[in-house]
């Protein structure tokens, strides 16, 4: 299943968390590279255990991006006191966004930040840097100044 249509809010969501966890060189992203995000959906760990088990329907304990997409959207239904469903994710006309508590101080804090985004086997093969997604870049330019200048 392919999320398409994506609301803003939900795109700069998921941009963020792809900065603070990017996907390997196989395309995908760790659960343990998440689990810092994921523990601010403020969501029991039962109910993000369920919608994790959904959203990783391979049990690679890693995901895609179209499976973080559906594991953000069932998130969201949950805090929204609904039960998480696919079905609802593949009917529903409307994108759910989650609230993730502070997500750009974690984002802030990504290990990314002034790290290459692959780590070249050939030494002296530059990797290009990641870089803040717009949203997280407006959103903090203010507080994050000092640290930029720092990494810069």
């Amino acid at each position: 299943m392919t999320l398409t249509l994506l609301s803003g809010k939900f795109k700069a969501l998921v941009d963020k968390i792809l900065y603070f966890a990017p996907p390997d060189d196989e395309g995908f992203i760790s659960g343990k590279a998440l689990r810092p995000v994921l523990l601010k959906a403020e969501i029991s760990m039962p109910q993000l255990k369920e919608v994790w088990s959904l959203a990783d329907k391979d049990n690679r304990g890693s995901l895609t991006k179209d499976e973080l997409k559906i594991l953000l959207s069932l998130i969201a239904q949950v805090q929204l006191g609904r039960s998480p469903s696919l079905d609802a994710i593949k009917s529903n006309k409307e994108t759910l966004v989650p609230n993730i508590q502070n997500v750009d101080e974690i984002v802030a804090m990504a290990p990314t930040a002034a790290a290459p985004v692959s780590n070249s086997p050939f030494s002296g093969t530059p990797a290009a840097t990641a870089t803040p997604p717009p949203a997280f870049a407006a959103s903090s330019s203010s507080s994050n100044r000092n640290s930029t200048a720092q990494t810069g």
